[in-house]
């Protein structure tokens, strides 16, 4: 069959596993989510519930249709950011790999659509829709591309590394705004939003204690290596931001259903655990002069510390695939959001990656 593809333009540029943690199961009219945030140990999310209910044999019957019926038809995805980093690797995995799913890709993005990604690697002849448009404005013109898809992962940020100053982080936030606000009221079966080990950055100086996918932030990442300085917490702010969005609008009933990914360190392209960078950035240096702003006062760490710390946030290419796959395939049942730590199976890791959707790391 012969893949659609089109381009459209706005606004231009501008589990289930016993015992595992990250479920949090928002019933009909909850009170609003409140957060130890003194221990992190202790501060989890909201209860989880209806553990008997998660499988990871596919989309619930009750909000997604049959398994008959899903398995025929073509699905509807939107990717957000499909042009940066993680978003091209979403969209080229959903684009090459070996699923027999057939896909209506909704392709979204800031930047002018790379041809050479989405036309030439399309083996498996799925639609593609590309829309470059700014998220930043609230339009119809894309807004409507959200209408009754089947996932929305929301990938759009405007600043993804961790030096995103004041303004970055409040357009990222405002672009999470926004995006939310489509998949609601275009009915959005799933969201799949891209938040970040940062929101739990603070635990860099709480040594050996294991970090849970479902706990209260504690953002950002702040130390001083040398002269370089590392403070992620205006980026660590914004997935905070999302996060909490999220929440309100499932417990609401305006969202149906939500996965929430606190993703590792993942480089573009080839993505090695070798060529990690102990500034946790991925084209900055310890000779950057953008990184010698010291503003205030920075716990310093050796780096030794700085090495396991990035290291046990790696998540390689694979994996992602694989946590894509089950972000998109597992079971969720509805009112509910589901937290997953985005990382391969590190020895340096202190991030625990049980979960509810079936995804299942690699050593790195």
């Amino acid at each position: 069959m012969k893949a659609a593809l089109s381009f459209r333009q706005t606004h231009v540029v501008s589990f289930s596993v016993p015992g595992a943690r990250g479920l949090v199961t928002l019933k009909r009219a909850p009170s609003l989510l409140s957060h130890d945030l003194t221990d992190a140990s202790s501060a989890a999310l909201p209860a989880q519930r209806q553990m008997a209910d998660l499988t990871t044999s596919g989309p619930t019957s009750n909000s997604r249709g049959s398994n008959t019926t899903e398995s025929s038809r073509v699905k509807t995805v939107v990717v957000t950011g499909a042009a940066g980093n993680l978003g091209h690797k979403v969209a080229n995995h959903l684009l090459t790999n070996k699923s027999t799913t057939r896909y209506r890709l909704v392709l979204m993005d800031s930047a002018p659509c790379p041809p050479e990604l989405y036309v030439k690697n399309n083996p498996n002849g799925h639609d593609i829709e590309y829309v470059q448009c700014d998220f930043s404005r609230y339009d119809s013109s894309w807004v409507s591309k959200f209408d009754s898809c089947d996932a929305a992962m929301l990938f759009a940020a405007k600043n993804p590394t961790p030096d995103a100053t004041s303004l970055d982080a409040y357009i990222s936030m405002m672009i999470n705004a926004h995006t939310l606000e489509a998949c609601a009221k275009g009915r959005a079966k799933r969201v799949i939003f891209a938040s970040s080990n940062h929101v739990m950055g603070a635990m860099l100086h709480e040594k050996g204690k294991k970090i849970p996918p479902d706990v209260a932030p504690r953002f950002g990442t702040r130390y001083k290596l040398k002269d370089f300085v590392m403070d992620s917490t205006l980026h660590a702010a914004a997935k905070v931001a999302g996060e909490v969005e999220i929440q309100s609008m499932v417990s609401s009933g305006r969202l149906s259903e939500a996965i929430v990914l606190r993703i590792g360190f993942c480089q573009p392209g080839h993505n090695e655990k070798k060529t990690l960078p102990l500034t946790g950035h991925p084209t900055k240096t310890m000779n950057d002069e953008s990184g010698k702003q010291v503003t205030k006062s920075m716990p310093n760490i050796d780096e030794k510390t700085a090495d396991e710390w990035w290291k046990g946030m790696y998540l390689k290419n694979e994996d992602l695939e694989s946590l894509l796959d089950r972000c998109l395939d597992a079971n969720v049942p509805q009112h509910t959001v589901l937290y997953v730590n985005g990382v391969s199976r590190n020895p340096e890791s202190r991030w625990i990656t049980d979960n509810h959707i079936g995804y299942s790391p690699s050593s790195a």
